[in-house]
Order: C-alpha cells, then structure tokens, then sequence
C-alpha cells in the first residue's frame, strides 16, 4: 500500500527548500570571498617579500627620517640616514623597559669612543610612544651619551624587520647593512663588532 503523503508536512518540506538553497548560495559566496582575500594576500606577501622579511647582512638598509629627542623630552629636529653617506652607523633599536637594551648601552658607547676621531656615527632609535621619551633621554645621557637619539612609532622597526629588542644593525658607508645582531650586545659580540666597523671603514 502506498501511504498517503501528508499535505502539512509536504508544505512545510516546499517552504524550507527556497531557504537551504538561499543558506547554500550565502555559504558558497562566503567561501569564496574568504579564497579571494587569502589569494589576494599571499600575492602581495610573495610580491613584497623583501619588506616583509627581516633585513640581513648584504640587503640596502632602509631609509628612515626621525625626530631627535632632545632635553625634556622635547622633539627636536628630523634626522636622515641619508645625512651620514659616506659614514659608518651603528643603528641600536630599543625601548626603556628592556633590561637587555640598557645592559648593552655601555658596551655601545664603549665601541663608538673607540671609533671617536672616525666617521663612525651610533643612532639610537627608541622605539616607544611619547610618554617614555623623557625617561629616554635620561637613559642615553646616562649610559651612552655619544649616541643620536631618535624616537620611532614602529614604521622604522617594522622596515627594518625588527621582531624583538634590542636589534643592532650596522650601515657601511655604501649604505649597505654589513652586520645584524639580535639580542644584548655581550662582550665577544662587542668585538666582533669592532672588528667589522674597522672593516667597513678600510673599504
């Protein structure tokens, strides 16, 4: 016997099905908008490596224009990694918080006073917000009072591939990165490092 097919239940299976198909076709535009934003991103990772990728040895270092800190804090005028062609710099990014960065700051002081009467210049790039630059400016008096003190938001650390402090880069004077250091600067670190700007100064 064939049973009888219920009219309630058939209207309910007739209403639903305009809604699954409607749910299959937003499912469906979802997934592929998804696709198209990671396909859209991995073209642009791939197309852009190099400014993604942190910087190492042999790479052109990136240009960078910041504002000095000068006394109190106060915001003084942009410095230009392009002013020092022709000059060995020693690039020091890090932050007042780091214990490593204030621990390694006498060692950079010590290696610029080795280098005093060369072309020798040590940029130090802070990289916190505006609340911690009268603490830095007071840091850097303290424990490397050679060094050029600039403040950076980020933009720079990010160019620069900066991942965790305090990051040293060292920039011929062809404006090529010769040397990257991640971590405190110890003391066979800090001849190593003396070694390579006498290096660069010879060529």
């Amino acid at each position: 016997m064939i049973p009888e097919e219920d009219p309630q239940a058939a209207a309910m299976t007739s209403a639903h099905r305009p809604n699954a198909l409607w749910e299959h076709r937003v499912g469906v535009v979802l997934l592929a908008l998804i696709f198209v934003v990671f396909a859209v991103n991995a073209v642009r990772t791939i197309t852009n490596w190099s400014q993604f990728r942190p910087h190492l040895a042999g790479d052109p270092a990136p240009t960078f224009s910041l504002p000095r800190i000068e006394a109190n804090g106060v915001l003084g005028e942009r410095v230009r990694l392009e002013s020092f062609a022709g000059e060995v710099v020693l690039v020091d990014f890090w932050a007042t918080w780091c214990a490593p960065c204030r621990a390694s700051m006498p060692r950079l002081e010590s290696v610029a006073k080795h280098f005093a009467q060369s072309n020798v210049t040590l940029l130090s790039i802070n990289t916190e917000a505006a609340g911690a630059r009268v603490k830095a400016r007071t840091l850097v008096d303290q424990l490397s009072p050679s060094a050029i003190l600039v403040q950076d938001t980020g933009e720079v650390a990010d160019r620069y591939g900066v991942t965790s402090i305090p990051y040293l880069a060292l920039i011929d004077r062809t404006g090529t990165l010769v040397w990257v250091h991640r971590g405190g600067l110890g003391r066979s670190a800090e001849r190593e490092l003396i070694d390579i700007i006498g290096k660069a100064l010879r060529e």
